[in-house]
């Protein structure tokens, strides 16, 4: 035990004596002056392709190193409101979570994947699975959408209900215990 002593403190010395770089990280800050809707910004994601979308109170925004696209209406003239999530899959299709619902990127325009319903449709996160389909962190507890009944969305519109799982439904009656707020995937 006596002969290892010595040891320490000449690894003390070491770690002293070893410099490290300093880290030096810049940064932009961007509010409504700069072209966003709103300085309220609730998520931040960076796609495949590099834009920066930023989720807002007002919708979400594209930025692409220069200035900022907005989207504050779907087509049909969905309001996309407070978005909480934005999410890619690995076919590269943006997806996102709003108070108002699912909405998904298509040909530069966004589309509304969920029916406009009255009661609580908020989607709080997102997991994209890699064979298309996504589970939902809803306002109603988790959902599974399959990737079948996703690629017909546009035309026949989901009805986040359905997709509810069916055994979380049952166990919990009340709205605050149902809400799901985020989702991942365990190992």
């Amino acid at each position: 035990m006596k002969q290892d002593f010595y040891k320490i403190p000449f690894l003390f010395f070491f770690f002293l004596c070893v410099r490290l770089p300093a880290q030096e990280f810049t940064y932009q800050t961007f509010n409504a002056s700069d072209g966003l809707p709103t300085s309220e910004i609730i998520s931040l994601y960076k796609d495949s392709r590099g834009f920066l979308w930023v989720g807002t109170t007002l919708g979400v925004s594209r930025y692409d190193g220069y200035s900022f696209e907005n989207f504050q209406t779907a087509s049909g003239g969905h309001v996309i409101g407070n978005v909480i999530c934005i999410k890619e899959d690995n076919r590269k299709k943006l997806w996102i979570g709003s108070h108002a619902g699912l909405f998904f990127l298509e040909n530069n325009q966004i589309h509304k994947a969920n029916l406009s319903e009255s009661n609580l449709q908020g989607i709080n996160d997102i997991l994209p699975e890699e064979d298309g389909s996504i589970w939902l962190a809803t306002e109603n507890g988790p959902a599974y959408i399959k990737a079948a009944v996703l690629n017909n969305c546009k035309t026949q519109p989901i009805d986040l209900k359905k997709y509810i799982l069916p055994d979380w439904l049952s166990q919990n009656d009340n709205q605050d215990v149902r809400r799901a707020t985020y989702i991942t995937k365990a190992p």
